[in-house]
């Protein structure tokens, strides 16, 4: 059998497995945790028109400059007349995944000289099924992280081809890899790495000379700095103190090293926060192993390209969240799994390397253990983002105290009409963290819903104070709430304040139309 007729055997088994695996989330609910606000409840998505799908192009949603993933969901809800559930956002998102694996295992085989398709398939298994890739599969929300991560993939699977490449065809491949990049910086900010990625490549695998890589990546770097500038400029910099930014960034390295190599008690919420982790000595042992990591690599360099290539690889796909530079999120937790979706394809390019030096019996016997494993592990854990309520009990089974495990479990009780259970759970999130962002917007919904307005304007006027996503959302329904206890004057100045700051804002502009023609509010 020829290498191309074995690869496409391959390939297909690959497709198959992560299809069968993720099917069962086709039947997944919504969850309340960001999909609700970017999708779910999104005014510029129901409906779906021309001027709403212009709106995502030209400035930020959920302090992210995103516009081609908000445009597939567009695409989606337009598709289906404003009436697509569910289920079509998972579809949508495995089949992404499925294609993200096809070319993991295409750049594998282009990785790894005179590898068998086996290797590679054993490789890209590892990227398509590891259990730490279910949030970014399996939550709807995070549809940007799987977009990105398969033009980026597309991007540098090009990219191997120019570098390998010669004659005029050469450089068609070129602007087609350009092409792709700038779509995965549409579709999330963070494919910024993708230039250090390719040129880990250029330089360990094609070995390219350094200064011809970085000569033909200039123009690759500069789009880079361009939406690195906008996504500073729309996500306020919450961060460590820049003497801390190192330890902070090696804690999650070795977190990250963990779980890829022991993914157990995987959950949502990592809790790690910038305080948390400085009250805790585990972020010694968390340091101890990147830099033993870099040691090993250090002295076996010369012998071993691959496993510092992977090793390099790792590093750089996340970078930009490793805490070395403040972003929004760390204020929530300094690691999330859905952090490591473009991370994988270090540890995919390890172990198909590894599975290319041993006796192909032995490489059939580990390759198949290694899925049966993966499907067990990515099978349960998908288990656990059913729907809110699962996602929730399974949180708060590894931390009973969880911010975003309470938060959910109240949510979710409160969406049902048990507001006035949901509050205990509000409470319990507060106790461990009152400055969470999103915590006393939800809770003032839930107070507001019980008819205890005054309480409920306390909790939207701190919502307010902490800025962020929600800061908007919170805004107007403070209006609302002084509507209800009959200060319309201050609702009027509400709306107006909302619309001075944000002339786009469909809801503001709704409510004060209504106040002034003297119509109940809604």
């Amino acid at each position: 059998m020829s290498r191309r007729a074995s690869s496409a055997i391959f390939c297909t088994i690959l497709l198959v497995i992560v299809v069968a695996v993720y099917a069962p989330a086709g039947q997944f609910q919504f969850i309340r945790l960001d999909d609700s606000e970017m999708l779910v409840e999104n005014p510029l998505l129901h409906p779906a028109t021309a001027s709403s799908l212009a709106q995502f192009w030209f400035g930020p949603r959920e302090q992210l400059y995103t516009p081609l993933t908000y445009s597939l969901w567009w695409c989606v809800e337009w598709l289906s007349h404003d009436a697509a559930g569910a289920g079509i956002f998972h579809v949508v998102k495995i089949v992404l995944h499925a294609a993200a694996a096809a070319l993991v295992f295409s750049i594998l085989l282009r990785c790894i000289p005179g590898a068998p398709g086996l290797a590679a398939f054993g490789g890209a298994i590892v990227f398509a099924l590891h259990p730490m890739q279910v949030e970014s599969v399996a939550w709807i929300a995070e549809t940007n992280n799987v977009l990105a991560g398969v033009f980026s993939l597309a991007a540098i699977r090009v990219w191997l081809a120019f570098a390998d490449g010669s004659g005029v065809r050469r450089w068609v491949w070129y602007w087609l890899a350009s092409a792709l990049f700038l779509l995965a910086l549409f579709s999330k900010p963070t494919a910024v790495v993708v230039p250090l990625i390719a040129a880990i490549l250029d330089v360990g695998i094609i070995r390219r000379p350094t200064g011809r890589v970085i000569l033909s990546l200039i123009p690759w770097l500069g789009l880079a700095v361009m939406f690195g500038f906008i996504a500073r400029q729309v996500q306020p910099a919450i961060g460590a103190p820049l003497a801390r930014r190192p330890l902070i960034a090696l804690d999650a390295l070795g977190f990250y090293v963990r779980h890829i190599f022991w993914p157990s008690h995987l959950t949502v919420d990592d809790a790690r926060t910038v305080r948390r982790i400085g009250l805790s000595r585990q972020w010694i042992v968390n340091a101890i192993i990147p830099v033993a990591i870099a040691i090993l690599l250090w002295r076996t360099w010369r012998r071993h390209r691959e496993p510092a290539v992977a090793a390099a690889i790792a590093l750089a796909a996340v970078l930009p969240v490793l805490g070395l530079i403040p972003f929004s999120q760390q204020a929530i937790s300094t690691v999330a799994d859905r952090y490591v979706y473009l991370m994988m394809l270090g540890p995919a390019l390890l172990v198909a390397w590894v599975l290319q030096r041993i006796a192909a019996p032995a490489a059939a016997i580990i390759t198949v253990l290694l899925v049966g494993l993966l499907v067990w592990l990515t099978s349960n854990q998908l288990q656990t983002w059913r729907n809110t309520s699962t996602l929730a009990a399974h949180t708060l089974a590894i931390d009973s105290g969880s911010v975003l495990g309470n938060d959910m479990a109240a949510l979710q009780l409160d969406h049902a009409g048990q507001a006035q259970q949901a509050i205990p759970f509000f409470n319990k999130a507060l106790a461990r963290d009152p400055d969470f962002p999103g915590l006393h917007y939800d809770l003032g919904n839930a107070l507001a819903r019980l008819g205890k307005f005054n309480q409920a304007i306390g909790e939207y006027e701190l919502a307010i104070d902490q800025g962020g996503a929600q800061v908007w959302r919170a805004m107007n329904n403070l209006g609302l709430a002084y509507v209800k206890i009959g200060r319309t004057d201050l609702a009027v100045e509400q709306f107006k304040r909302i619309l001075l700051m944000d002339p786009q804002n469909e809801s503001a502009r709704r409510n004060l139309e209504i106040l002034s023609a003297g119509v109940p509010s809604r």
